[in-house]
C-alpha cells in the first residue's frame, strides 16, 4: 500500500479496492 494512511481517504480507498 503506498496510500497515506493517516488519512480516512486513503483508508476508504483502499478499502474500496479490496485491500
Amino acid at each position: 500500500m503506498g496510500l497515506p494512511a493517516h488519512l480516512p481517504a486513503g483508508v476508504f480507498v483502499a478499502l474500496a479496492m479490496g485491500v
